[in-house]
């Protein structure tokens, strides 16, 4: 038996329609393009306020740290260049002397002050003048004092000066007279030339009357005196090298 076709309902085609998505304006989509917007604006902010302050670093900031560095470096260096102040020179007019006290005389940096020292003993402060001379008395103890400088500037002490020995002997030299003796008389034509003899130390130098008389090596000495008619005073000192004396007086007389 022939079927019949029932007719189909209308269905919906699609044909000849194109869907269109770039128009959506959906609240998603503006949503997402708001916060792309808002992005791009706080990247650039964030750009700007870089670009400022890298500026700012430039005229400001670059130079101070170079200013900070340079005087960093310029009191390093200045460290590095403050050196001792040279060690001075001294002199005396003489290595021995019977004085307690001597002038010391020297040369050192212009404006350092000079301490003259005997071991651990200071004898005396000076400053150097402009042209670096300087002059300072000091005294003496007995025998040999050895004496140097140092030069003291800036907080710095130099090394140092040779040192100087200087001889400080206030002894007498010794003198004995062994002939003639005190107040001897004398009354024969041979004894009118007499003969002193006597001794000293062997350093020193001794005159009779004024006369300069040989001291030998032992120490001993003799000088012919002619004698005057009555009494005769004979006056013999024995000087060492630094001027001290010993001086004996004798009285004798001669007549014939």
């Amino acid at each position: 038996m022939p079927t019949t076709s029932s007719p189909l309902p209308d269905q919906p085609t699609t044909e000849g329609t194109t869907l269109d998505h770039t128009g959506d304006n959906s609240p998603t989509s503006r949503l997402k393009e708001f916060e792309e917007k808002k992005t791009v604006r706080r990247s650039l902010l964030i750009i700007g306020f870089s670009v400022v302050l890298f500026l700012l670093f430039l005229v400001f900031g670059l130079p101070f740290f170079f200013g900070v560095f340079v005087n960093l470096v310029g009191s390093g260096l200045e460290e590095e260049v403050v050196v001792s102040p040279q060690s001075p020179s001294i002199s005396v007019p003489f290595e021995a002397t019977n004085s307690a006290s001597v002038q010391v005389v020297g040369y050192a940096q212009s404006g350092a002050e000079v301490s003259l020292r005997r071991a651990s003993s200071t004898l005396g402060r000076v400053v150097a003048s402009e042209d670096g001379s300087f002059s300072q008395l000091i005294s003496l103890q007995e025998g040999s004092n050895t004496v140097t400088a140092v030069a003291i500037h800036n907080g710095l002490e130099s090394v140092a000066s040779t040192p100087l020995t200087i001889l400080l002997d206030t002894k007498p030299p010794a003198l004995e007279v062994n002939e003639p003796s005190d107040n001897a008389s004398f009354t024969s034509r041979a004894e009118q030339e007499l003969i002193i003899s006597g001794s000293t130390d062997q350093e020193a130098s001794v005159t009779i009357n004024g006369r300069y008389t040989p001291v030998a090596s032992d120490g001993t000495f003799t000088l012919t005196q002619q004698l005057v008619e009555g009494e005769n005073t004979l006056t013999v000192v024995a000087r060492d090298d630094v001027g001290n004396e010993t001086t004996r007086e004798l009285s004798v007389s001669f007549s014939l």
